[in-house]
Order: C-alpha cells, then structure tokens, then sequence
C-alpha cells in the first residue's frame, strides 16, 4: 500500500466512523457507536504505519492534506 492509498483509505474509515458513531449516539444504539469509533481509531492506526515517504520511510504530516514534499529528506512526492 503506497501512501496515497493510505490517507484514501484513513479519510474513508473516519467518515464511515464518524457516521457510524454519530447514527448510534443518536438512536442510542451502543454497539453501532462502538463500531464507528473502531472504525475510525483503525484508520488513524493505519495510516500511522502505511503513511510514510517512499524513499526515507519517515511517517508524513497528512493533517491538512498529503504534502508535495518529504519534510525529512525532501524529495518530491509523486
């Protein structure tokens, strides 16, 4: 999985988490809330391991969006 796919997949599992959450906060149905929290801290857990620069492995800033650059080495992000 490239980095790209990683925050992908991170932004979908917090959408799905935050719905999931937000819907079984809201009919007090705790194990639909459970499983968007889940799902959610999964995607961050996940993105910590799998959003990284390709070339120095260093793990990105994806707050506010993918950078163009590596902070570390600074080679160009494709």
């Amino acid at each position: 999985m490239n980095y790209r796919q990683s925050c992908r997949l991170m932004k979908i599992a917090l959408g799905i988490g935050a719905a999931a959450g937000f819907l079984g906060a809201l009919l007090e149905l705790g194990a639909m809330t459970s499983l968007g929290v889940a799902a959610a801290i999964a995607g961050v857990v996940q993105a910590m391991f799998f959003c990284r620069c390709p070339y120095c492995g260093e793990s990105l800033e994806i707050r506010g969006g993918l950078p163009n650059y590596c902070p570390v080495c600074g080679k160009k992000l494709v």
